[in-house]
């Protein structure tokens, strides 16, 4: 996966933000959205880059909590 694919899917974003609510956004807000999707293509691009089997479990094991009496 390249960084074209998130900066293409970032664009995607960016673009379906504006015509759903670009007419409440000014310029300023819309250059902090820019940043946030950004960011966001960015993580997804990451997780997409691990590659798991349907047998992978999670790296930790979860003990509730129990009251001792």
């Amino acid at each position: 996966m390249s960084d074209k694919r998130g900066d293409n899917e970032a664009a995607i974003l960016l673009e379906l933000i504006r015509n759903r609510h670009g007419h409440r956004i000014d310029p300023d807000q819309l250059d902090d959205l820019r940043e946030a999707v950004d960011g966001v293509a960015r993580a997804a691009e990451s997780m997409r880059s691990v590659r798991l089997e349907n047998s992978d479990e999670p790296r930790f094991i979860f003990v509730p909590y129990r009251e001792e009496e």
